[in-house]
């Protein structure tokens, strides 16, 4: 751990839900990466303690919809990757709390139109990462209401170019990636 209290065992396949019951004894972590490891749901009920995390990066892993419903209290939290796990959009309503978050990935996923209307009371968004979803050019009304993004990405979706040019105009400081 560093003196930001950060800890990043990404990348790891031998850490699992058992391992990260050991977090509950280093309290005010603030930033924990477990991307690429073997953690579930059940892991996730560890993290939830950790009320001073402002970064979790939980992508790569096993985590569901029902995972989510342990870190829906962190409020702390300004950055959240979730990218190439298994949510859905039922799973984006419950991070509704959440709304100090300022980034927010979730390429990779199944979420749909529906599940970026969830998102639209998370006003803080600066960057939104939907690239290989399956949104199209609904989620327009949705994220023309994030009028803090300054980074959006949208490749490998169903938005249309017509569709990112209505972003760009409504959203003129952000940019738009759809590569």
């Amino acid at each position: 751990m560093d003196g930001n209290r950060s800890i990043d065992i990404s990348a790891n396949r031998k850490i699992t839900d058992k391992d990260l019951r050991y977090l509950e004894e280093i309290p005010g972590i603030e930033n924990l990466s477990l991307s690429n490891t073997n953690i579930t749901d059940e892991g996730l009920k560890s993290v939830k303690i950790l009320k001073n995390l402002v970064s979790l990066h939980i992508g790569q892993t096993k985590i569901t919809d029902e995972g989510l419903k342990s870190i829906n209290d962190l409020t702390n939290l300004k950055i959240l990757s979730l990218d190439n796990t298994l949510i859905t959009n039922e799973g984006l309503k419950i991070l509704g709390n959440l709304t100090n978050l300022m980034e927010l990935w979730l390429q990779n996923t199944n979420i749909t139109d529906e599940g970026v209307s969830s998102l639209t009371g998370l006003q803080k968004l600066e960057t939104l990462y939907l690239s290989g979803t399956k949104i199209t050019d609904k989620s327009l009304n949705s994220l023309e209401t994030f009028k803090n993004l300054v980074e959006l990405r949208v490749g490998k979706t169903k938005i249309t170019a017509g569709g990112i040019a209505r972003l760009k105009k409504k959203l003129p400081r952000c940019r738009i990636f759809n590569d």
